[in-house]
């Protein structure tokens, strides 16, 4: 994770499973921080908006 002002560059990295030979799968994405409980994804140009909810449940 890279991070510039409010800006982060994350790279999650999680192990595939279902077989022996299967490795790593990862996908570079950038978000902004617009508040304690909001982001924007910015990847590649995108200006997709998130809000936490704490109401909901899982």
């Amino acid at each position: 994770m890279s991070r510039q002002a409010n800006v982060f560059a994350i790279e999650p990295s999680c192990r595939q499973y279902g077989g022996p030979d299967l490795g790593r799968d990862s996908e570079r994405s950038t978000i902004r921080v617009d508040g304690s409980a909001a982001y924007t994804d910015i990847t590649r140009g995108s200006t997709e908006g998130y809000r936490f909810s704490p109401g909901l449940k899982p």
